[in-house]
């Protein structure tokens, strides 16, 4: 990006300066609006070109037909056209046990070669390197783990969910949480006189813990972003399930140690309390004045207020083994049963000519 934005600076002056020395009538590029007009024009077609073939990087080096074009071949063959099913936007290989696989999900209804979102009635099939459809019920549940980590690792967009979500909750914990004991020690009068001097104290407690869930908060959301740039981020080629498995469990243990942390401190009790205090701020306080730092004080209630959830688990271990929700098995025996009566037509039709 660096680059990116170098060469456009580079490319206007030089296409300026040549323009005046050679006296280029062309668009006017003898003019710097000219100069930039061109330049735009260009690197805006430059950058979705580029765009396109980062985040297409796993489809043309594992996918695509100058690729493996048997596996090409095969997942075009399994397309319901009738429903207008298309490629959902993720093309790793995955390497299970010294062996390469492909997790394609047809999405219906959809008009564009690939799309991000999955839409109901959407369906996974899962291939081999040969590109013939495997009906594996365990080695599915081991692929659609990793394709589901992918989506974290790759989703498709300029800014990462991940990026983002960093940046809002740090701005959370460096700008109005570090605040808030010396606004409520300032106003401590003032919320026993509105009858909430409970409610201060059960923030008041819950501060140092609720402080050290956001900053765990942060410092998992870094490496998980660490941990998608140094696997390719949008330009994700391969996963191994060795590595997913590890990153997998170590989210497992990660959610049940904070949601214990939030049960044992009382944070959801701490957080309400805190929404009560601000309504007593922002109801009657602001308009008579009666606190100190109103505006301060509601945007530090409202950051400490903000839910710092546990984290969610799709996946659970049955028998030893991970698996993923019913849904997705589901959808991942209709497409078996709809390639097996693909392959059934087709082998009619094989003998019906050799007959004819």
């Amino acid at each position: 990006m660096r680059l990116f934005a170098l060469g456009f600076l580079v490319t206007i002056l030089g296409l300026w300066r040549i323009g005046v020395w050679f006296d280029i009538s062309f668009m006017e590029i003898r003019q710097f609006a000219g100069s930039f007009t061109l330049t735009a024009g260009i690197y805006l077609f430059l950058g979705l070109f580029l765009i396109n073939r980062f985040q297409l990087r796993g489809y043309y080096a594992n996918y695509a037909a100058r690729a493996n074009k048997p596996l090409n071949k095969a997942i075009y063959r399994y397309r319901n056209r009738k429903a207008s099913d298309n490629l959902y936007h993720l093309f790793p290989r995955y390497l299970i046990g010294g062996e390469t696989y492909y997790l394609v999900w047809y999405v219906p209804n959809t008009s564009t070669r690939v799309t991000r979102p999955l839409r109901p009635g959407s369906e996974p099939l899962l291939f081999n390197h040969q590109g013939e459809w495997l009906d594996d019920e365990e080695l599915f549940q081991k692929a659609l783990m990793m394709w589901f980590y992918g989506r974290e690792i790759s989703p498709g967009t300029l800014d990462s969910s991940l990026t983002e979500s960093y940046n809002g909750l740090r701005r959370a914990v460096v700008r109005y949480l570090p605040r808030l004991p010396g606004l409520l020690q300032a106003n401590a009068t003032q919320f026993e006189v509105e009858g909430m001097g409970a409610e201060m104290e059960l923030v008041q407690s819950a501060f140092p813990p609720k402080c050290a869930l956001f900053r765990n908060s942060l410092q998992l959301l870094l490496a998980k972003h660490l941990w998608a740039a140094a696997h390719g981020g949008d330009s994700l080629i391969q996963l191994r399930y060795e590595d997913i498995l590890g990153y997998h469990e170590a989210d497992e243990a990660a959610i049940e140690a904070r949601r214990t942390f939030a049960e044992r401190h009382a944070l959801d009790q701490a957080e309400a309390a805190s929404l009560r205090m601000r309504a007593a701020v922002i109801g009657r306080g602001m308009e008579t004045r009666k606190w100190m730092h109103p505006k301060e004080l509601d945007e530090s209630l409202q950051a400490f207020a903000v839910p710092n959830p546990a984290g969610e688990s799709y996946f659970t271990k049955v028998e030893g083994g991970w698996q993923g929700p019913e849904e997705a098995l589901k959808a991942y025996k209709s497409r078996l049963a709809y390639a097996r009566e693909l392959d059934a037509k087709r082998a009619t039709r094989k003998v019906a000519a050799k007959g004819g």
